[in-house]
């Protein structure tokens, strides 16, 4: 393959662990490769002579720009290209790259999209810029500024030159957080610029990249120190003014200042108003206001708009599939359930492994009776099912009990759960013995495997009594001693205590299982310390397939006829006071099971002592449709009782 009149250059040190990525991706497109090591210790230089580099080395004075020039003097070719080490060229194309190259000649160098990625890399999480690394090689280009060095001021000073966007696009794995801690990033960037501002303190782009440094430590305070009065002083049109004006509202936000913040999001959506990041960050401070029916409109925005991480610096899923998620979130809590699932799909539709979508979409479906909906959605996205997203699903839809999603999921499984799935299967169908008979053959395949012998010890209890089930729990305190606590409580031993983890384990375990008379009496017996409304929802829809005598025992625990109040009388004599998500859950399973005469003075109880705004609609609307189901006509229907939907505040 001919190679392309170029020089690639770049500057490196103790770079081993990224640098063969790198060249791997671009060696086959440049002409010649010219490394400057600034004095690495590793195996860096072996690694870039294997790729054909020429390897100069300099000392390090603490200034980016001077490095790159210094190494872009011993470029030969027409063209130079800059990347660093833990970068890489995404998928570029010869024939693209040779088109760039011969282009109009006032075309001196183009912007490439930098997508960099943070957090850690299987989140997929990254942010975008604009970076002009394509230029011609001509001695008045040169790097300025010592630290977040740039040749676009110094072309743009060549009379008639153009800077042009490119669709090409570089990864840069820098910023992941395990990079960050490795290199001290924050620490040196910080030395570097205090020391340069040193000599040029009023230099606006240092003084950016001072308040950058300080808001990616999160040290909100000194990065409003620095970012605000750069707003009074940077013309809208500079390169980065918009991206002070998102850093500066949400430090603001960060520090409390909400008014402040909200001013400032205000005039920059009036400069920038296609920039869906400045929209988005604006939607989620209303959001926190409790503005919802206006924070979706700026979510709206901002969706019409789409990606724009060409034009401005950006972070990935804004005004696609985060914005679609968040916009799914708000329409919840505006009781808007068909909108709410409508984003969520559109949100899988820009990106299918976005795991926040599926823990929103998935809730959303069962307790709105919506499981052949989910079962399309799964089917369709299969592929996209990373272990990440199984693990959340393979539960959820065990703890519903709902055999058809079960029986799908289990396809996408790997042998071990997969064979396990099948004999939870054979118990749902009520078939004990020989599920058991099952489980213990897998036993001599997984040895010692949790839940194997948790679902043994529970299926056992159910069907067998306690006595029976003492074998497989001996087994199981070896690999988790809290359970042993469980066997105790269940046996009446109320001294022992049950920590919120184990509890929450254990009734899903039941649940899936189907031993409802186990877990009456653990509700029985631990009644203070079970919240079931922080336990996943997906409990509630197992729940809600669960014998109607069941269903009814449950409510008669939850609160006893002889309490007309928001409290309820345990086993020891006191009294437990029930939050209105509490009640939420409650009412869910007391209308599903035909408790309506009992439960309605509880709910007024629950009305009249809760101060929190979306569940009390919730509960408003519940008894505005039994006094006239007219007037909740666009509540989903089914065998469910629908507030549980928004019993808890965004968690975005």
């Amino acid at each position: 393959m001919p190679k392309l009149d170029i020089s690639l250059c770049m500057i490196m040190k103790d770079e081993e662990l990224h640098l063969e990525r790198c060249l791997a991706s671009i060696h086959h497109l440049v002409s010649e490769i010219i490394i400057a090591d600034t004095g690495s210790h590793d195996e860096s230089v072996s690694i870039a002579r294997k790729f054909g580099a020429q390897v100069m080395h300099i000392p390090w004075e603490d200034d980016f720009a001077k490095a790159r020039n210094i190494v872009m003097k011993q470029a030969s070719c027409s063209w130079i290209l800059v990347l660093d080490a833990d970068e890489q060229a995404d998928n570029w194309l010869l024939e693209e790259l040779s088109t760039l190259l011969n282009t109009h000649d006032h075309n001196y160098g183009y912007f490439i999209s930098l997508r960099s990625y943070v957090g850690e890399i299987l989140d997929h999480n990254y942010v975008t810029d604009s970076v002009c690394r394509l230029f011609r090689n001509d001695k008045r280009i040169t790097y300025c500024d010592r630290i977040h060095e740039s040749v676009a001021p110094s072309i743009w000073e060549i009379p008639d030159a153009n800077i042009t966007n490119s669709q090409l696009r570089i990864k840069h794995f820098g910023y992941l957080q395990h990079e960050l801690d490795r290199k001290d990033k924050g620490n040196r960037n910080l030395s570097i610029i205090q020391h340069s501002l040193q000599q040029q303190p009023d230099h606006l782009p240092l003084l950016y990249a001072l308040g950058t440094e300080y808001y990616q430590l999160g040290n909100y305070e000194e990065a409003v120190k620095v970012l605000i009065p750069l707003l009074q002083q940077l013309p809208p049109h500079t390169g980065f003014t918009s991206d002070i004006y998102l850093k500066s509202a949400y430090a603001l936000q960060m520090c409390k200042q909400l008014e402040q913040s909200e001013r400032i999001l205000l005039e920059g959506a009036r400069l920038y108003p296609d920039f869906t990041d400045l929209l988005e960050t604006y939607a989620l401070l209303l959001v926190e206001q409790g503005r919802f029916s206006q924070s979706y409109e700026y979510l709206q925005k901002a969706l019409s708009v789409g990606d724009v991480s060409i034009q401005y610096s950006s972070s990935s899923g804004s005004g696609t599939y985060r914005t679609h998620w968040i916009a799914g979130k708000v329409c919840e809590q505006m009781l808007l359930f068909e909108e709410a699932l409508s984003h969520y799909e559109q949100s899988l539709e820009f990106r299918s492994n976005y795991v926040p979508t599926w823990k929103s979409i998935v809730p959303l479906c069962l307790l709105s009776n919506q499981c052949p909906r989910l079962l399309l959605i799964t089917a369709k996205y299969h592929k996209s099912l990373n272990p990440d997203i199984l693990m959340f699903l393979t539960p959820s839809a065990l703890n519903s009990r709902s055999a058809p999603w079960i029986a799908q999921l289990r396809s996408y499984l790997p042998t071990e759960p997969a064979t396990i799935i099948d004999t939870l299967l054979i118990q749902q169908h009520g078939n004990h013995q020989e599920c058991c008979k099952r489980l213990e053959e897998l036993l001599l395949t997984f040895p010692n495997h949790p839940m194997i012998l948790s679902y043994l010890w529970a299926i056992t209890y159910e069907s067998e009594g306690p006595q029976a089930a003492i074998h497989w729990m001996n087994e199981l305190i070896h690999l988790k001693s809290e359970m042993i606590t469980l066997q105790l409580r269940l046996e009446d031993h109320f001294e022992y205590p049950l920590n919120q983890q184990t509890l929450e384990y254990c009734i899903q375990l039941l649940i899936q299982t189907g031993s409802w008379n186990t877990l009456l009496t653990l509700f029985r017996n631990s009644s203070p310390d079970i919240r079931w409304s922080i336990l996943p929802q997906s409990t509630l829809a197992g729940l809600l397939q669960s014998p109607l005598a069941v269903q009814q025992q449950w409510c008669q625990i939850f609160s006893p006829q002889s309490h007309h109040s928001n409290n309820v009388q345990t086993n020891e004599g006191t009294r437990i006071s029930y939050d209105i998500s509490e009640w939420l859950y409650y009412a869910s399973i007391a209308h599903n099971c035909g408790q309506t005469s009992e439960m309605n003075g509880r709910i007024e109880d629950a009305l009249r002592l809760s101060s929190e705004s979306i569940p009390l609609v919730a509960l408003a609307y519940y008894k505005l449709q039994h006094v006239d189901p007219s007037h909740s006509s666009h509540i989903p229907k089914g065998s469910i009782c629908w507030p549980l939907l928004f019993r808890s505040y965004i968690d975005i």
